[in-house]
């Protein structure tokens, strides 16, 4: 994938077990408006400087909504997993479903800023 610039991290958990399939299940991966050029997401609770990532207790899914509430896909995590996003999008367009209440995801991502 060679070297990220411009890097940012955040991450995301679901205090509700949900099953994938409309997007009012799930939460957001951003708050709002977060376009990246590449962004892998890592299927942990949190990861923070100089600690040990915490992972997680189940499988987690992460989903693009296509239209209105529908789901277009979502792809699983299992603990520890790691899933790179499309690039040159934004992660306001995905939705975190997780089967265990409290699971998450950590994102790096490259910024659009140039």
């Amino acid at each position: 994938m060679g070297d990220f610039t411009d890097i940012a991290v955040t991450s995301i958990t679901n205090d509700t077990a949900v099953q994938a399939g409309t997007a009012s299940n799930g939460d957001r991966l951003a708050a709002a408006a977060t376009p990246y050029r590449r962004a892998v997401a890592h299927a942990y609770k949190s990861a923070t400087a100089n600690t040990v990532p915490t992972n997680n207790t189940g499988v987690v899914y992460i989903g693009a909504v296509a239209t209105g509430d529908n789901v277009r896909y979502s792809v699983p995590l299992a603990p520890g997993a790691s899933w790179e996003l499309p690039p040159n999008s934004d992660l306001y367009e995905y939705y975190l479903f997780v089967a265990t209440a409290n699971d998450g995801v950590v994102i790096f991502y490259e910024t659009m800023n140039d």
